[in-house]
């Protein structure tokens, strides 16, 4: 794992290897970011959010790879329709709420203790 930082995730792109896209939550700030390198020496980026809100101790992790490297493994998922016709799959890992949003080129999940209809509804205008 190698420690980014703070800034733009977008500027991020050179070293992971693939376009990030900058990430923006309501309420949410951006605590930094990390590459991660899996066994099949592929990359990705992981963001750390946390709550704007002084009484919510919530976090949320983002991690963004290229399309088919993420995955909800076994676990049951729901698939939901958005508005702009694209689909999320929602469900749990580890015991948290999960969102993962897909395009052709980018996979994009969310991963939090919050509730998952909380959570489609933070990252879904994000996306």
């Amino acid at each position: 794992m190698n420690y980014v930082g703070k800034g733009n995730p977008a500027d991020f792109s050179p070293q992971a290897g693939f376009k990030i896209q900058n990430t923006q939550l309501a309420n949410y700030a951006l605590e930094g970011s990390d590459i991660i390198k899996t066994k099949e020496d592929k990359t990705l980026l992981r963001m750390c959010y946390t709550s704007l809100n002084k009484d919510e101790t919530s976090c949320i992790d983002c991690y963004q790879a290229p399309s088919g490297l993420l995955s909800f493994g076994k676990t049951a998922t729901r698939v939901v329709t958005m508005a702009n016709g694209q689909t999320a799959r929602l469900g749990e890992i580890d015991g948290q709420s999960a969102v993962m949003i897909s395009t052709h080129e980018l996979d994009t999940l969310f991963v939090s203790p919050i509730g998952s209809k909380k959570l489609f509804d933070l990252v879904v205008p994000s996306v």
